[in-house]
């Protein structure tokens, strides 16, 4: 599976504008019900790092 994403939050300082990121991730689920996650996204705004990877490892409890 596939998701793009487009994430801001709110400005708390006045003088500095709020960040946004814009990112794509990937997912592949295993037979035996885990699931695999990677992803990246960068930083549209000054505020915004301006790289990121992820990686995700999702089981069940």
């Amino acid at each position: 599976s596939a998701l793009a994403t487009v994430s801001g939050a709110q400005a708390s300082i006045g003088t500095v504008e709020a960040p946004v990121t814009a990112g794509l991730s990937v997912g592949y689920t295993l037979d035996d019900g885990p699931s695999l996650s990677l992803g990246t996204a960068v930083g549209l705004t000054e505020s915004s790092p301006d790289f990121s990877l992820f990686l995700g490892w999702t089981v069940g409890l």
